[in-house]
């Protein structure tokens, strides 16, 4: 299910996931650490 999923994924649409996978990254791990410092 996954492997037939990956095969029609597009370039397009690649570029599209990785931007929005590396949006996410830098506003969740900033505040995940903010998280940790107010809990110690």
């Amino acid at each position: 299910m996954l492997t037939e999923s990956l095969r029609k994924h597009s370039n397009t649409n690649l570029k599209c996931d990785l931007i929005a996978g590396l949006t996410l990254f830098v506003m969740r791990v900033p505040q995940g650490m903010a998280y940790a410092m107010l809990a110690v």
